[in-house]
Formats: C-alpha cells, sequence, structure tokens
C-alpha cells in the first residue's frame, strides 16, 4: 500500500496535503507536537476537508490514519520513505535531528524524500546543514543521505479558508480549502522514481 507521513496536522498538512494525498490512495500516518487533537479527531471518526468553488463546498472525509506517538518519530521516519514537513521553520532542527537518527538506523537501500511544504527562502538548505552536522562522524550515513535522500521544496498553490459557523459547529476538527488545490515539488533534487499523484506536479526549473 502507499504511505505517507505527514509532519504537522493543521491546515496544510491535513487539510490540503492530507486531502490529496487520501484522494490518491495513501494511508496518511500524523505526527504533530499536540497528539491530543490527533486522538480526539480519531476518536469522532476522522475530519472533512471542504473545498470551496464559488461558495459551493464539495466534502472529503478522512477517516483512515495513524498517529504517531511523540517518542517514535525517529522509527516513523525510518519506515516511511515519502514524508511531508508541514510546519514552520523553528521546528526543524528538530524533526531534521530526528530524520538523521532514522538515517543511521534504516536499511541503507531505499530512495526516500521529505518535502518541505514552507515558504521561507532557503529552506532545503537548512535543513540539510542540520542533518549533514549530525551526520558528519558517521560517513556511512552521510553518503546514503547525500546520495538516497531528496530534501524537496514544495510550492503549496492552495489556503484555507474559515468555516462557516453552521460547519464548524457540526464539523469538528473541518478544514475549508480554496477550489483546485495542487502542489508543486521540486524535481531537481527528489530522489528515486516520482510517483503519479493528481494534482501534484514536480517541477524541474
Amino acid at each position: 500500500m502507499k504511505k505517507a507521513l505527514i509532519i504537522g496536522a493543521g491546515n496544510i498538512g491535513r487539510g490540503v496535503v492530507g486531502y490529496l494525498l487520501n484522494r490518491d490512495g495513501y494511508k496518511l500516518s500524523f505526527y504533530d507536537v499536540h497528539p491530543e487533537h490527533l486522538i480526539e479527531m480519531k476518536n469522532l471518526g476522522g475530519y472533512s476537508v471542504f473545498v470551496d468553488d464559488n461558495n459551493r463546498q464539495t466534502e472529503f472525509h478522512v477517516s483512515d490514519f495513524l498517529i504517531i506517538d511523540s517518542d517514535k518519530l525517529s522509527k516513523a521516519l525510518e519506515e516511511h520513505d515519502f514524508i511531508f514537513c508541514c510546519v514552520y521553520e523553528g521546528a526543524f532542527k528538530s524533526i531534521a535531528e530526528n530524520l538523521a537518527r532514522a538515517i543511521q538506523d534504516c536499511e541503507k537501500n531505499n530512495f526516500k524524500n521529505v518535502m518541505l511544504c514552507v515558504n521561507s527562502l532557503g529552506a532545503p538548505q537548512k535543513f540539510v546543514q542540520y542533518i549533514s552536522e549530525y551526520l558528519k562522524n558517521d560517513p556511512l550515513s552521510l553518503d546514503y543521505f547525500n546520495e538516497k535522500v531528496g530534501i524537496n521544496q514544495v510550492m503549496v498553490l492552495s489556503a484555507a479558508l474559515p468555516l462557516p459557523k453552521e460547519l464548524s459547529e457540526n464539523y469538528p476538527y473541518a478544514v475549508m480549502i480554496t477550489a483546485n488545490p495542487h502542489l508543486e515539488i521540486d524535481g531537481i533534487t527528489f530522489t528515486g522514481k516520482k510517483p503519479e499523484i493528481l494534482d501534484v506536479e514536480f517541477v524541474d526549473n
């Protein structure tokens, strides 16, 4: 089964990325610094994404997802090769160090890609620097990182919208996003075979 790890379960993580991947058949795992919200969300049967098109909303429900415990992030990063990081840049160092530990522990055969869904200049370079520093005394892991792990900038071409009162009251944890959501992923830094996902494009410029 196709699977993806999403770090950060906010409007972009669960609303845009989660919607696009789950719609395409991916099994989702979420990691968030507030796991209690994810637990409540799962106990309520999941969450809804409303795609707004000229004030007409189409509902998509996400019910089947896993929750990664706070002390299991490195293991989850080891077990996933398709990872979306939907957090602010201030969380990069902690996540990069968890990824570095995962790289040290994993079998160094598969290509692994991390998509950085953050609008920040130089974000991939900063993330790479954190990992390279952590692995500087482990040449085997550092070589694997440089050769088979892609750290990729993502342009998220959608935005969250305020939920109407009637939806927010009836759909806890729902997200409303703009019409025609899609992602543009850096295709130059991506390693291995690029997956074909509706409304996800790999760009080479």
